[in-house]
């Protein structure tokens, strides 16, 4: 009898812990309001006017990569476990522009096809000038074609990581790191991506936070 308690007692504190990730996963998703996002959408249309690039307002479509804050020291667990999910807040930096002020996020304006027409923030907009370096995509051509091929629906960065690639959110709650480190742009499984980091990596990390 205190066998098969015991054994219900752990189903539910599972069940418990997978609810509580998935449900802090929804919740980043809704750190910014819509009013928010909408004010850095049209900040983004009045950049691309006011560029030299060509493309049209009417033929784009807009995709956001939100920066959040970190509210710990940073451990190699927390990422492997998904448990750095609990930790992330919205940016306390905010960007003001003519005494407007817009979240801290980037920008990646893309044409209906999905080619990347350029990236930016409510400060400044970079019209990508071809959607390939070298032989190799440019790494924000690249995350606009995994987010379609992985069915990615959340990118963001945490703030004070240095050199630290971007994350996505797919719709299944599975977490992709967009790296660029080799020259090469890939993207890895959060886990196999944390794996191969140090442990001084997030010691140095923690420094720098402090």
């Amino acid at each position: 009898m205190k066998m098969k308690i015991t054994i219900v007692i752990l189903l539910i504190i599972c069940q418990y812990a997978n609810s509580k990730e998935m449900n802090t996963k929804k919740d980043i998703m809704n750190f910014y309001t819509n009013e928010q996002v909408g004010s850095l959408s049209q900040k983004a249309v009045n950049l691309l006017n006011q560029s030299s690039c060509k493309s049209s307002a009417d033929n784009m479509s807009i995709v956001y990569i939100f920066k959040y804050d970190y509210n710990d020291s940073l451990k190699k667990k927390d990422f492997l476990d998904n448990s750095f999910f609990r930790k992330l807040m919205p940016s306390k930096h905010k960007i003001l522009v003519n005494d407007k002020e817009y979240i801290d996020a980037n920008f990646l304006l893309e044409k209906k096809d999905g080619t990347i027409i350029g990236s930016g923030n409510a400060y400044n907009f970079y019209p990508e000038r071809s959607s390939i370096k070298g032989n190799r995509l440019t790494m924000n051509q690249f995350i606009l074609n995994e987010m379609k091929k992985l069915k990615i629906s959340h990118l963001f960065m945490i703030n004070k990581l240095a050199n630290w690639p971007v994350f996505g959110v797919t719709d299944d709650n599975q977490v992709f790191v967009f790296d660029y480190s080799n020259k090469k742009p890939k993207a890895f499984p959060l886990d196999e991506f944390i794996k191969n980091r140090s442990n001084s990596v997030f010691e140095k990390w923690d420094v720098d936070n402090k």
